[in-house]
């Protein structure tokens, strides 16, 4: 016979696994620690399953960490599967056994040295190229910041009130725009997880790139649906979609037919070109001054983290 869940251990699956759904205070997650907690689920499955019918539902399993961690499909329900994807992970992570190389971490390093999405100096110089129009004097005037934003940007960084950035103000505020990127990775959403922490640019995001950046591991198990320790562009594009046709295919128990396509109706389906989830200024049709205009975060690029 099965044996249940001893009294309190499902209040201590819920800290086991907290870090599943929320970063830790110091920006480290316990991986030995959730891995143990979903052993756990998975060895008393048959015992919390009250009704027999494969899955448990949050009464079976009154953990709400765990339901927001590992229920891929939203459905309210975790099978044995969501839960082995999400031991998959963590046994993967760091505290667990390494996943980056010494090779990668170097390269890594090095990337993030140079990338206007970590290094200020690096994202100063992209906003001067973008913005610093003749004379080029390494300054940005008011009339040439065309950001719908630039009314609040010049009232916070314009230190002098001379309706100019000079390169300590524009220090100060490419510094305060990587402080909110930061904070972004803490919480990811599909629409900025590209940007994020895709380094390579490769429109994906491997779990060693994700890692490295410390995003927290429950947003990447969610995401990375076939749970092959990779969130491509299309499993973040085409989520709901996918989630759709799960749910068909387990109604009638056969195949769904693929939805089709979305039709395109925004700026990423019209100019991105490369099918990169972002656009840059060569790709954009719609004029520098509109460019600038979309391009909220500043960065160079249009992308789902304009919104």
């Amino acid at each position: 016979m099965d044996r249940a869940l001893p009294a309190g251990a499902l209040a201590a699956l819920g800290l086991c696994l907290l870090p599943l759904s929320a970063p830790a205070a110091d920006g480290k997650d316990d991986p030995a620690a959730v891995a143990a907690g979903l052993r756990m689920i998975l060895d008393a499955f048959p015992a919390i399953d009250a009704d027999g019918d494969g899955k448990l539902s949050d009464a079976e399993l009154p953990a709400k960490e765990v339901f927001t961690a590992l229920d891929a499909d939203r459905d309210g329900f975790l099978t044995k599967e969501e839960i082995g994807r999400g031991l998959k992970m963590v046994e993967g992570m760091p505290g667990k056994k390494p996943v980056e190389s010494e090779a990668f971490a170097a390269w890594a390093k090095k990337r993030v040295a140079s990338d206007p999405r970590f290094n200020a100096e690096a994202r100063r110089t992209q906003f001067l190229a973008n913005f610093d129009q003749e004379p080029k004097d390494g300054k940005i005037q008011r009339k040439e910041y065309a950001g719908a934003d630039g009314d609040r940007v010049f009232r916070d960084f314009d230190r002098e009130k001379d309706g100019i950035l000079d390169e300590r103000e524009l220090l100060s505020l490419v510094k305060d725009q990587l402080a909110d990127l930061e904070k972004a990775r803490r919480r990811p959403t599909r629409a900025n997880f590209l940007v994020l922490f895709d380094l390579d640019d490769d429109r994906s995001v491997t779990r060693d790139e994700y890692v490295f950046l410390r995003g927290p591991a429950a947003t990447f198990v969610s995401y990375d649906e076939d749970g092959d320790g990779t969130v491509t562009y299309d499993e973040l594009l085409y989520y709901n979609r996918g989630t759709k046709d799960r749910r068909m295919k387990g109604k009638d128990g056969g195949a769904a037919a693929p939805a089709p396509p979305p039709e395109k109706h925004d700026v990423w389906d019209l100019y991105d070109k490369d099918k990169d989830g972002r656009v840059t200024a060569e790709e954009f049709a719609g004029g520098e001054a509109v460019f600038r205009r979309l391009d909220r975060n500043r960065d160079g690029l249009l992308t789902a983290a304009d919104l």
